[in-house]
C-alpha cells in the first residue's frame, strides 16, 4: 500500500522537514557569497536567517506553531537551550550584534541514517575573531586539533568542532564535516558555480526576509531516507530526481509560513523539466474532488501530448516493459488510447483514511480531464470490452446517481502509461462532468461520489480555500496534504520510530491545517510556492454533515423533534436491538435507552403540563410510552394496553388546549382512549369494532363537530365522535386488505371524503354523503405505494403511485404531473413531506442501490442527488437558519445531510 502514498505526501515531507530544523536550529543574514563557498556541494538543503536573535525572540513570543510544537520533547529541550544560548550571547554585546547583523548559514548533508550540519558565518574583523574564540574558551572545555581546528566540550559531555577560514567563522557536530567545509572554502570552485543553483540565486533578491531555503531537490531521497521506512525509501528512490536546486525567501507568520523562489530543472534528468514550456493551469478539477481529500499531487498542462512523448522518453525501463506487455496482451495500444482525449490535468489523490482501515487501496483515486469527454468515454468503454473478452470476465457496471461506474480487467496501466505516482491496480472508472475519475473499485468510487455529488468538493471548503488563497491560481505542479486527514499515511510510511512518534503526537498533528507545494513553469526556472498553516480546529470530513454510530443496525426512519430548550431539532431512532436514541442536530448521542420492542407510532410531542416543555409520546405492542426530554419516563407510563395494539396511536387536541386525548385499536378489537395522564376516558363508549383496525385512527373537526374516523382491515368504515359513539353508518367499504388510508376534509360533512387504493393501484373514494366513486390512472403489475398528497400547493391534492421502478403523480382529473424512473426495483414505500412554501416533496429508499430520493412536484431533484441511504429519512430546519437537515442512514450509522 505504501507506493500508493508516494509523493504527494514525500515532496510535502521535504518542507516539513525543512520546517523542522529551521525551529531546531536558528536562523540567518547578508554577506553571502563567501560563506556559500564553504559550504560543500552535497548539500541536501541550506537555511540562511537574518538577525537570528530578533527571529528566534520573535517566534519564542508569538509564533503559535512554535508554541503547539513546545508539547514535544525535542522542540522544549530546543526552546531551553536555545534560551540558555541566548542569554550567553546576550551578556556578549559585541558578538551578539556581530551574529545579528551577518546573516547565519545551516547546511545539512548526508551521513548514512542521520544528517549532519554545518553553521557558517562571515566575521567582519579578526579582532572579532579573537573576542569569539575568548568567548567560548572562558565557557566551554576546548581540545585544539590539527589543520587548527578546535573541538568544543560542554559539562554534559556534548561536542562541537569550530575553525576560522579566512572571513568565516564554521561549527559543526561532525569533525569530517567541518574539516571539509574549511577545505571546500578554499576550492577555486564551489556550488555557487552550480548551473541550476547559480540560476536560483541570480533571482534571490535583497529585499527583508525571515528565512531563505536553498533545496537541493534532486537529493529528496537522501533527505527523507533517515525519515523513511524501507519501502517508502527505495520507492522514492527509484523515481530519479524530481528537480534541481531551489531558492525561497520565508516568511513567518504567526500560525503559518509562506515560501516564495525559483527553482531550476535540470537538463534531461528531472521530472520537473518534462513541464517546460507548458503553461501553468488553474486547478479547476478541485470542483470534483471530495472534501475529505488527505493529499493530491496535481498537474497542468497546456499540451498533454508534448508532456507524454517527453515523459515516454525518461520513464523508468520496468515500467515501459510493463506497459509493452499490456499492449501486447490486449493487443491495443495503450499510449495512443489515452492521448487521444486527455488534456490540460491530471490528479492523483489520496482520502482521509478511518483508523478500522488496514487497506487504504479504495483511498487512491486519479483523476484525469478530457478534451472530447464522450471520446474518452466511448474509447474507456471499448478497452473494457475488449480486456472483458480477453480476461473472460463479466463487463459489469453500477449505477450511482448519474454515474454509472464500470471496470478495466487490465490491471496497473494507469502507473505503467503515467508514472507510479498514479499508481491504482485494480482499476474502475466514472466521468464526473468533463474529468474521468479511477478508483481501486466500485465500492471507492461509490463512496468517492457520496461526497462530491451532495457538494462536498474541495473548491467549496472554506479550510482549504482559506489556505490556497495564499498559493497561485495556476500551476504546473501542486503537492498538497492536509496534515490532520494524512496522519495514518504519514505512519505508515515513515520509520518504525517515527511513526510511533507520530501516532503519540496525534492531537498535535491534527492541529495543522495542510501543507501545499507549487511549481510554474517560467522560462528556464520555474516559480516555486510552499504554504504550511496550522488550524486547531479539525473535523474528520464525510459526505454528510456528520455521521453517529449507533450499537447495532436499525431499520425504522429517524425523527426530527423540537428541543424546547433551543427551538432547533433532536433526531429520535430506534435501532433493530430496540434501543431507543435522542441525538444532537450535531450528531452527539444525548442519551440512549433500552426498550422491550418495537415502536409501532411514530413520536408525538406534548406539552402534558402546560408549561412548555416537550415530552414524547409512542406506543409499543403493549405498552404506550411518554417520555421527557432527558429519556426518563413521565409518572402514570409506560401504561400497559389491555391487549396488544394493532395500529399505530393517534393524539388528538380537539381545543387545542393540551387536553390531550390518546386513542388507538387493539387486538381485543376495542378503540380506547386515555388522558395525558394515562388514565381511561371517563363517558367513552365506543362499541368494538367488526374486524381489526391497522390504519391509525383520522381525528378532524368538521361543521363545528369532531370526528374520530377509523377503518378496519376489511375496509368498513367507523365514523365516531368524541364520546366513541356512531356518528354515521356508512354502508359501503374501503378496498380491502386496507392498512392506510387518508381522508380530504371537503367543505361540510357530506363532502368528506375517504381515499384508498386497492391491490392494482385503483382508488375508490367514499363521502359521508354516500357517494363513492371508483378511479383507475394506469395498470400496475403489482399493488403500487400511494400517496394522496398536494405537491403543488393548488390546495387540491395528487395521486401519487410508485411501482417497481416508476414514481407517477397524477393530477385529481387524472392528468400525468411527472414521472421518474428508477433504474433498480423500489420495493419501499414513498413517504411525502410538506415545505414551509406549503409545496411538497417526495421522499424515496432505494435500498438496494444504497440511494435515497426526494423528488419535487416537477419530478425533480436537489442538486447532489441521490443521496447515500437505506432508510427512510426525515427533513427539517434543524437549527432555525433556514437551512434544511435530511437524517438517515444505512447500518448503524446515522448521515444528516444539508440539503438546497
Amino acid at each position: 500500500m505504501i507506493r500508493k502514498v508516494f509523493i504527494p505526501v514525500l515532496a510535502c515531507l521535504l518542507i516539513i522537514v525543512c520546517v523542522f530544523f529551521f525551529f531546531h536550529l536558528r536562523t540567518i543574514q547578508d554577506p553571502r557569497s563567501n560563506v556559500l563557498t564553504a559550504i560543500p556541494a552535497d548539500a541536501l538543503y541550506i537555511l540562511e536567517a537574518r538577525q537570528a536573535h530578533t527571529l528566534f525572540k520573535r517566534i519564542d513570543e508569538s509564533n503559535i506553531m512554535w508554541e503547539d510544537l513546545m508539547e514535544t520533547e525535542s522542540f522544549y529541550q530546543l526552546r531551553r537551550d536555545a534560551r540558555f544560548l541566548d542569554s550567553l550571547l546576550s551578556s556578549q554585546k559585541e558578538i551578539s550584534e556581530v551574529l545579528n547583523n551577518n546573516p547565519l548559514f545551516i547546511s545539512v548533508h548526508p551521513n548514512g541514517t542521520s544528517p549532519e550540519f554545518l553553521f557558517a558565518c562571515s566575521l567582519p574583523a579578526k579582532e572579532m575573531r579573537d573576542k569569539l574564540e575568548q568567548f567560548i574558551q572562558a565557557r566551554f572545555s576546548i581540545q585544539h586539533l590539527h589543520d587548527n581546528l578546535t573541538s568544543i566540550s560542554t559539562s554534559r559531555k556534548e561536542v562541537c568542532f569550530y575553525a576560522f577560514s579566512k572571513d568565516l567563522v564554521l561549527f559543526s557536530p561532525s569533525e569530517d564535516l567541518l574539516r571539509r567545509a574549511k577545505k571546500q572554502s578554499l576550492a577555486a570552485t564551489s556550488l555557487i558555480d552550480v548551473p541550476g543553483f547559480k540560476a536560483v540565486t541570480a533571482t534571490a533578491k535583497s529585499s527583508r526576509f525571515d528565512l531563505r531555503l536553498f533545496v537541493n531537490y534532486a537529493s529528496l531521497p537522501l533527505l527523507l531516507k533517515p525519515y523513511l521506512n524501507k519501502t517508502s525509501s527505495s520507492f522514492l528512490s527509484s523515481q530519479g530526481s524530481f528537480a534541481g536546486w531551489a531558492e525561497m525567501d520565508a516568511e513567518i507568520r504567526p500560525k503559518s509560513m509562506l515560501m516564495n523562489g525559483f527553482c531550476s530543472a535540470l537538463p534531461d534528468s528531472s521530472y520537473l523539466g518534462l513541464f517546460q514550456g507548458q503553461e501553468a493551469q488553474p486547478p479547476e478539477a478541485l470542483s470534483i474532488m471530495p472534501s475529505n481529500t488527505a493529499s493530491f499531487l496535481y498537474f497542468g498542462f497546456s499540451d498533454f501530448r508534448t508532456f507524454f512523448q517527453n515523459y515516454s522518453k525518461v520513464r523508468p525501463a520496468a515500467l515501459s516493459h510493463r506497459l509493452d506487455s499490456l499492449n501486447k496482451r490486449y493487443d491495443t495500444d495503450l499510449s495512443a488510447e489515452f492521448c487521444s482525449w486527455t488534456e490540460y490535468e491530471a490528479v492523483s489523490l489520496l482520502t482521509e483514511a478511518g483508523p478500522e482501515i488496514t487497506d487504504h487501496s479504495d483511498c487512491s483515486f486519479v483523476i484525469l480531464r478530457s478534451n472530447n469527454i464522450t471520446d474518452a468515454v466511448k474509447t474507456l468503454n471499448q478497452l473494457a470490452a475488449l480486456a472483458a473478452k480477453r480476461d473472460s470476465v463479466k463487463n459489469d457496471t453500477t449505477k450511482s446517481g448519474t454515474h454509472l461506474i464500470r471496470q478495466i480487467s487490465i490491471r496497473g496501466f494507469l502507473p505503467a502509461l503515467l508514472g507510479k505516482q498514479f499508481n491504482l491496480d485494480k482499476t474502475c472508472y466514472a466521468v464526473s462532468g468533463n474529468y474521468i475519475i479511477f478508483g481501486n473499485s466500485t465500492g471507492a468510487l461509490l463512496n468517492y461520489f457520496r461526497y462530491t455529488d451532495n457538494d462536498h468538493t474541495l473548491n467549496k471548503d472554506s479550510h482549504y480555500n482559506e489556505f490556497a488563497s495564499n498559493l497561485a491560481s495556476k500551476c504546473n505542479v501542486y503537492m498538497y496534504t492536509n496534515i490532520a486527514r494524512s496522519r495514518l499515511f504519514y505512519q505508515g510510511m515513515t520509520s518504525s520510530s517515527l511513526s510511533a512518534s507520530l501516532a503519540q503526537k496525534n492531537d498535535l498533528l491534527i492541529r495543522f491545517e495542510a501543507l501545499g507545494v507549487q511549481f510554474s513553469s517560467s522560462g528556464n526556472l520555474f516559480y516555486n510556492t510552499a504554504y504550511l498553516e496550522e488550524n486547531p480546529i479539525y473535523k474528520k470530513e464525510t459526505a454528510s454533515l456528520w455521521e453517529t454510530k449507533l450499537d447495532t443496525s436499525f431499520s425504522s426512519g429517524p425523527q426530527l423533534l423540537l428541543n424546547h430548550t433551543s427551538s432547533t431539532r433532536d433526531i429520535f431512532v430506534q435501532d433493530d436491538a430496540n434501543r431507543i436514541y435522542l441525538i444532537s442536530n450535531t450528531g452527539k448521542i444525548l442519551w440512549s435507552r433500552q426498550l422491550g420492542e418495537k415502536l409501532i407510532s411514530p413520536v408525538s410531542q406534548v406539552d402534558a403540563f402546560k408549561n412548555r416543555k416537550l415530552q414524547m409520546l409512542f406506543n409499543t405492542r403493549t405498552k404506550i410510552y411518554l417520555v421527557d426530554r432527558n429519556g426518563k419516563d413521565v409518572e402514570g407510563f409506560p401504561l400497559l394496553l389491555p391487549s396488544p395494539a394493532t395500529n399505530p396511536l393517534t393524539l388528538a387536541d380537539y381545543q387545542k388546549n393540551y387536553d390531550y386525548r390518546i386513542l388507538l385499536a387493539c387486538a381485543d378489537r376495542s378503540i380506547h382512549n386515555y388522558t395525558i395522564r394515562g388514565k381511561p376516558v371517563d363517558g367513552w363508549r365506543a362499541e368494538k369494532t367488526a374486524d381489526t383496525l391497522v390504519a391509525p385512527l383520522y381525528v378532524c373537526t368538521n361543521s363545528g363537530k369532531d370526528l374520530i374516523i377509523g377503518a378496519d382491515i376489511k375496509g368498513a368504515i367507523y365514523i365516531l365522535d368524541r364520546h366513541g359513539e356512531k356518528r354515521f353508518n356508512l354502508p359501503g367499504h374501503l378496498p380491502s386488505p386496507l392498512s392506510r388510508f387518508w381522508v380530504e376534509p371537503g367543505k361540510d360533512q357530506a363532502h368528506l371524503c375517504l381515499i384508498a387504493s386497492d391491490t392494482l393501484g385503483n382508488i375508490t373514494r367514499m363521502s359521508l354523503g354516500g357517494k363513492t366513486e371508483h378511479l383507475s390512472f394506469k395498470e400496475f403489475g403489482k399493488k403500487p405505494g400511494f400517496l394522496y398528497a398536494d405537491l403543488n400547493n393548488d390546495q387540491i391534492p395528487e395521486y401519487i403511485f410508485l411501482s417497481a421502478q416508476e414514481l407517477s403523480a397524477f393530477t385529481s382529473d387524472k392528468s400525468l404531473l411527472f414521472s421518474y424512473a428508477f433504474n433498480d426495483t423500489v420495493i419501499q414505500e414513498p413517504f411525502f413531506f410538506s415545505e414551509t412554501d406549503h409545496h411538497g416533496r417526495v421522499g424515496i429508499v432505494s435500498e438496494k442501490n444504497g440511494e435515497i430520493y426526494l423528488l419535487n412536484e416537477s419530478g425533480l431533484m436537489p442538486e447532489g442527488f441521490p443521496l447515500r441511504g437505506t432508510r427512510p429519512f426525515s427533513i427539517g430546519d434543524a437549527n432555525g437558519d433556514g437551512r434544511i437537515l435530511l437524517v438517515t442512514g444505512e447500518g448503524k450509522n446515522i448521515y444528516a445531510y444539508s440539503i438546497p
